[in-house]
């Protein structure tokens, strides 16, 4: 059941009274609403609707709030283990660093140490194992947990989007950029929907 957008009809009241309106609606049962005259009467629900209307948008907001902030959390979190996970795989990459560090050391011969570093190399799995290594301990060597939130966001975009497309996002700043990239967004998802 749609009952529609009261806020133009409330354009000219000010929002204290509209809430006084729904207050005193709330408090009153169906004979107490009979003995009241229509026009009040319609104004009274037209209120309390209104009212719950703006705190059911409040409420759909902050639960997409919080639904953002779990997803981030959780990327966050995953991006800590991973961290830890790779704390064994990055002591083992400086260890063979040490050993080509004393191979160096241990004597000036450019291809005796050239020998002994491919040795080295060999005996730690080769250099394709050892760059492997190297490029995952690389790429979560920073705070990006970006690249990790797909995972967790993936399971509520459909109903992310339809929640997005119901509310009227307003900037609280001048800088418009999120609406104008959630608008694209937008868009992007109607188009492809259509193309279906």
């Amino acid at each position: 059941m749609d009952f529609g957008d009261a806020k133009r009809l409330f354009s000219t009241i000010a929002t204290t009274k509209i809430q006084h309106f729904a207050a005193y609606a709330r408090t009153l049962d169906t004979a107490e609403f009979q003995d009241i005259l229509l026009p009040k009467r319609r104004t009274l629900l037209l209120s309390l609707i209104y009212q719950s209307q703006v705190k059911a948008r409040d409420n759909l907001v902050s639960m997409f709030l919080k639904r953002l902030a779990t997803i981030h959390n959780r990327g966050k979190e995953r991006l800590e283990q991973i961290k830890q996970e790779q704390r064994a795989m990055t002591e083992g990459l400086l260890g063979i660093f040490g050993e080509v560090l004393d191979a160096h050391d241990a004597t000036s011969d450019e291809t005796i140490l050239g020998r002994q570093v491919q040795s080295l190399i060999k005996t730690h799995g080769g250099s394709e194992k050892i760059r492997y290594q190297w490029e995952e301990v690389t790429a979560y060597n920073n705070d990006d947990y970006l690249p990790l939130l797909w995972q967790y966001y993936s399971n509520y975009r459909a109903s992310l989007f339809k929640l997005i497309q119901g509310l009227e996002l307003r900037s609280t700043t001048q800088n418009q950029s999120v609406i104008e990239a959630v608008t694209f967004l937008l868009v992007e998802i109607l188009t492809a929907l259509k193309r279906r």
